[in-house]
């Protein structure tokens, strides 16, 4: 199943990358959520290789993911791989810069099932699609806001 929205970010391109690798704010609004992350390698300078094992609950039983940054182009591409014992997947995102104070953001989102049970819940997705990519659309809406807020260097 495959999920892809994109948005224009009245932002500088390497702005927008900074805010896309700022790790800590997604693991503060995760834990907001319920969900607990635990970063397990710590790359300041270069994010590449950088690992963390997600737990949440997925329609009431506790559910268990790694991601780890996969690919890493500063300040165009972002790629990240997604694992579990039922999925697999992979978040990528590539920035355009479109003039010097607005970058294109193309988010595409991909998962796979491995197992008959995540054939049933990718399956049940499907069903609910048109509201995942709502959802999908207000969360990237929501980081262009974020990113436009940031302060720029030089500025």
């Amino acid at each position: 199943m495959k999920f892809s929205n994109q948005v224009n970010v009245d932002a500088p391109i390497e702005t927008v990358f900074e805010a896309l690798v700022e790790f800590e704010t997604y693991e503060k609004a995760a834990a907001k959520r319920g969900v607990k992350t635990q970063r397990s390698e710590r790359t300041p300078k270069d994010p590449l290789g950088t690992k963390w094992d997600v737990l949440f609950s997925l329609k009431g039983k506790p559910s268990q993911v790694g991601l780890e940054i996969a690919e890493c182009v500063a300040p165009t591409r972002l790629g990240i791989n997604l694992d579990s014992r039922n999925l697999t997947g992979k978040i990528v995102c590539d920035l355009t810069s479109v003039s010097q104070s607005r970058t294109h953001l193309k988010v595409t989102a991909e998962i796979r099932p491995l197992t008959f049970p995540a054939r049933l819940l990718v399956q049940s997705f499907k069903l609910t699609k048109k509201r995942l990519d709502s959802r999908f659309e207000d969360a990237l809406s929501e980081f262009a806001s974020r990113a436009e807020k940031k302060p720029q260097r030089g500025a």
